[in-house]
């Protein structure tokens, strides 16, 4: 064997010897390190616990916390790597609540609670200190009650265009939360803003989400659309008059008038006359004695029309003192 194969031998063994020793170098240095004390920060997802009986939580609470814990670096490795798996509970009923009957009030002070915190942990791990250092609770009355689903759809459906029929599968749920719900709703609104394009029907699926304090045992209900075309529509209504003394007859020509509006054909067969309403006003021409006409004004104009015109807009009329 020639000398420079031995001379290339023998570097490549002082290399491998020298990683290895490298290694084991690193190695005895990471042992050693694990096995000092240290501290770390840790964020730990936050459950609520042992809320008082017949009440609810009503305010927005932090869903997580964070810990500076002090231990062996081998005890806190296991946090360290697998945060998702870190949990810590709040046990409400350690909170001191002060209020009435259907209201309280409380605090906690996480930096007295430690000692609680800690018998969570395994491992022999120190709490030094939690962020938040306190949290405030908001808890009300609990009430229970089916009520019925009211969506209401602010979606664009295109030029053209009307939404002629909605419904929602289940249209009730059983709601349980706060009394205060309760008190500002008689039914559940939820708004739809974001529809993909159909052309006749859709049936979406609505999540449900009503705020802190507040649960459905239906999140996702089903709503059925259906759309159609908008048409220019006529009808004709009557007008009334209002503000007229009983000592005085007011006679119209015409008392009726031709009313114009876009609508889809579903929504016009629902429609009747007395869906309209338009009035003339007597106060208008009450200190006019030369006035021969009097402007038609609407008072009640139904839900899913557009672009209402009426005609003729003025109405001639004989005044006589009855």
């Amino acid at each position: 064997m020639s000398d420079w194969r031995k001379k290339l031998r023998i570097k490549e063994f002082n290399a491998l010897v020298f990683t290895m020793c490298l290694f084991l170098s690193a190695v005895f240095w990471l042992l050693t390190q694990l096995s000092d004390s240290q501290k770390t920060y840790t964020p730990f997802t936050v459950e609520y616990v042992n809320t008082p009986k017949d009440f609810v939580l009503t305010n927005e609470l932090p869903n997580t916390i964070n810990l500076e814990l002090e231990s062996q670096g081998f005890q806190l490795l296991k946090y360290e790597l697998s945060p998702s798996n870190n949990l810590i509970k709040i046990d409400l009923s350690k909170v001191k609540f002060r209020g009435n009957d259907l209201d309280k009030k409380g605090i906690l002070l996480n930096n007295l609670n430690i000692a609680g915190l800690e018998n969570q942990l395994k491992n022999q791990v120190e709490i030094k200190s939690v962020s938040p250092d306190t949290l405030f609770f908001n808890i009300s009355r609990f009430k229970k009650k089916k009520m019925a689903l009211k969506p209401r759809v602010t979606v664009d459906l295109g030029e053209g265009f009307d939404l002629v029929n909605i419904k929602v599968i289940p249209d009730s749920a059983v709601i349980s939360g706060s009394y205060h719900y309760f008190l500002d709703n008689k039914d559940v609104k939820f708004v739809i803003d974001s529809l993909p394009e159909f052309s006749d029907s859709l049936t979406y699926l609505a999540d449900l989400d009503l705020g802190v304090g507040v649960d459905l045992e239906e999140e996702k209900v089903n709503v059925l659309l259906r759309k159609e075309n908008v048409l220019k529509q006529n009808i004709t209504v009557p007008v009334q008059v209002i503000n007229l003394p009983s000592s005085i007859n007011l006679q119209l020509f015409p008392n009726k008038v031709s009313v114009s509006f876009y609508s889809s054909n579903t929504v016009k067969k629902r429609l009747s006359s007395s869906a309209f309403n338009f009035i003339v006003d007597y106060n208008e021409i009450k200190d006019n004695e030369t006035a021969n006409r009097i402007t038609v004004q609407p008072y009640l104009i139904p839900q899913n029309v557009q672009n209402v015109k009426v005609s003729p807009g003025k109405l001639e009329f004989i005044k006589k003192n009855d």
